[in-house]
């Protein structure tokens, strides 16, 4: 079996990271799904949680169909990963957005100039770094290379946003969501960066 075999190749490792991904994004997903229905929370903070569990499970699922598309097609049918992995960042933005609207997230200005230099000094690393793989990247088309630069970056943004929430957050019973949420960002962002790394 595949993956009780030692690593002997960047492709074994690849998929490894994969398989990685999708189990922890999956199992984040029904945690924040548990969370939306079980816990006693108005209607607009349920549609929230809602998008954002949807979202998760969107990434999973690209990350289901792209080790499948590696293991039984050889890359064929690559792109569906990347499109259900897309389609999850809206959709993660709009819950985040809600989020904040919701809990009425105020920040003073002092806060504002900090968390945004410390954001364009995040972004201009990983734009840095990314710009070696990029560039040696081995692509047929210009979606594709942009694809791999969109993905950390727009990790980098919800990870902000989600971070800057947390830090806000005053009620203790929504401290532990949002800790896992900020947690799965870093996840994801670290793994898509690895990714881009073999």
């Amino acid at each position: 079996m595949w993956l009780i075999q030692p690593i002997a190749s960047e492709e074994d490792y690849q998929n490894l990271l994969t398989i990685c991904a999708f189990i922890i994004l999956f199992f984040c997903g029904l945690i924040l799904l548990i969370f939306t229905f079980k816990f006693n929370i108005h209607a607009q903070a349920k549609k929230a949680w809602l998008f954002i569990a949807i979202a998760t499970f969107s990434w999973a699922f690209g990350e289901l169909t792209t080790i499948l598309s590696e293991l039984v097609l050889q890359g064929e049918g690559q792109i569906i990963g990347d499109l259900f992995r897309l389609i999850g960042y809206p959709i993660f933005f709009l819950g985040l957005i809600m989020q904040w609207r919701i809990l009425e997230v105020q920040v003073k200005k002092l806060e504002v100039v900090i968390f945004l230099a410390l954001f364009i000094i995040c972004l201009s690393l990983v734009l840095t770094m990314l710009n070696i793989p990029i560039l040696s990247f081995d692509s047929d088309t210009l979606s594709e290379t942009v694809l791999t630069a969109v993905f950390p970056t727009m990790d980098l943004v919800l990870t902000f946003i989600s971070g800057i929430i947390l830090w806000k957050v005053k009620r203790r019973k929504l401290i532990f969501p949002w800790i896992i949420l900020t947690l799965l960002l870093v996840n994801n962002m670290v793994i898509n960066w690895q990714s881009l790394e073999i």
